[in-house]
């Protein structure tokens, strides 16, 4: 590898992250800050006129006909695409009606298929909790579920069912406690909308420069492909040139310190997110594609890597255990990672226990990274020198991709981004520099 192509790469991917600290920074904030409004909608008519009304403003509906006169909102429940574009017509011709896409509903993927043929600002994300869910649920947490919604995905409307009897309040009262939490950090409107914005051509152009750059690290040539792999309007192929440019800034900084390898992560997260920053992504409708093969391939790619160079060279029968181990440990990794991943019950309770302590949730995964960072930078011969030592590396690797995904959330609030990052990044510091001192002490130990 040139020297001198590999400055000039990491010289670009540099300059470009801090061009758009100074230009994306304050534009995405006033964005996030317009798209920070929200809606409630409720089931009771008594609440009085600041709630739209479920079955009179707000109606899910399978056919057209089931649409009432007067509504403000349509949720089509159908999962037929010709039906779905039958409500984007009569959507288009209602200059004062809006399409609802419903989170997590059945036909979500195939709505914002179709919501993508239409304007942003006439679509409106809804989250709502189903009433055979509500079992599941306290007041409490039922409560930080909705609020989670507001605050991490800006969704426009949310709509509380009715509650338990035996949670002993009045609906009236949860619907306000909820109300009043939000204009905690958001506005509130009885018009959700999506405010829409000019794609910034200038920063979009900058952050992909700022991508490029690290394929140059490697030479001309890759540099040239991914070019014309981002110049094809299509979101795989930038999806897919972000994922390998993963692999390729891993390649490019392998011989640098643990801590500038792992911290290299952040800008280009940074960057990613304001390559994508047109309003199907911004407005939740489009999203980053190949999730799990992003958040997959460079661990893998590591782990191969590793295995060739560190592993043992002869398995005993002792291995069978820890590659089993290894073997499910990824298939649960690959499960509940994605735009629709598996969530546990107790992950719920545990990610609601983090967002009180903490305004912005830390990512187990980035928690990890961190920790494994401050590990090896402490011990750096523990990849070549223990036996399966390398696993590790994986483990570092975890937590690169892992900052990148976070950032793939583009409907999230940049600030919000930056600073669960930041949570991550220090209480996973904190969690590697114990583990660092018990290794400490194990290896005093093992010398006498």
């Amino acid at each position: 590898m040139n020297h001198n192509v590999k400055v000039v790469g990491i010289g670009i991917f540099l300059a470009s992250t801090v061009i758009l600290t100074l230009f994306y920074i304050p534009w995405r904030v006033e964005v996030d800050r317009l798209n920070l409004s929200t809606s409630i909608a409720v089931y009771r008519k008594n609440l009085g006129d600041d709630f739209l009304m479920v079955g009179k403003d707000l109606v899910f509906a399978q056919r057209i006909s089931d649409v009432p006169s007067g509504a403000k909102i349509v949720v089509p429940i159908s999962q037929d695409r010709k039906t779905l574009l039958e409500f984007l017509e009569y959507v288009k011709e209602k200059n004062d009606v809006k399409l609802g896409i419903l989170e997590f509903a059945p036909n979500e993927k195939i709505l914002k298929r179709v919501a993508l043929l239409y304007k942003p600002e006439r679509i409106v994300r809804i989250h709502m909790v189903e009433s055979d869910e509500l079992i599941k649920y306290t007041p409490e947490s039922l409560k930080n579920r909705l609020i989670r919604a507001v605050r991490e995905r800006s969704v426009e409307v949310i709509v509380i069912p009715p509650i338990p009897r035996d949670w002993n309040m009045s609906y009236r009262t949860f619907v306000m406690d909820v109300y009043y939490e939000i204009l905690k950090f958001a506005s509130y409107t009885r018009d959700p909308a999506f405010y829409t914005f000019t794609s910034p051509v200038f920063v979009i152009t900058i952050a992909w420069i700022g991508i490029l750059g690290i394929f140059a690290t490697i030479s001309p040539v890759l540099f040239l492909v991914a070019a014309v792999l981002v110049l094809i309007p299509n979101e795989w192929t930038w999806s897919l040139t972000i994922t390998a440019a993963t692999i390729v800034l891993y390649i490019a900084l392998k011989n640098q310190k643990t801590f500038w390898r792992y911290v290299a992560y952040f800008p280009l997260a940074f960057l990613v997110n304001a390559c994508f920053a047109l309003p199907q992504y911004v407005a939740g409708i489009e999203e980053f594609r190949g999730v799990k093969l992003s958040l997959a391939l460079l661990p893998a790619f590591v782990a191969i890597e590793g295995f060739l160079q560190h592993g043992p060279k002869k398995l005993r029968k002792s291995d069978l255990n820890l590659v089993i181990l290894l073997v499910v440990a990824g298939v649960y990794y690959l499960m509940r990672t994605g735009n629709y991943g598996l969530v546990t019950g107790w992950e719920k309770e545990l990610r609601d226990l983090m967002d009180l302590v903490f305004e912005a949730r830390p990512r187990f995964k980035e928690l990890l990274g961190a920790a494994t960072c401050v590990v090896l930078s402490a011990y750096p011969e523990i990849p070549s020198k223990f036996r399966w030592g390398f696993i590790s590396e994986v483990l570092l690797s975890v937590g690169m991709v892992s900052i990148v995904n976070t950032f793939c959330h583009f409907k999230t609030p940049l600030t919000l981004h930056l600073l669960r990052a930041f949570n991550g990044l220090w209480l996973g510091g904190l969690v590697g520099l114990v583990i660092s001192g018990v290794i400490f002490l194990w290896m005093r130990k093992k010398r006498k």
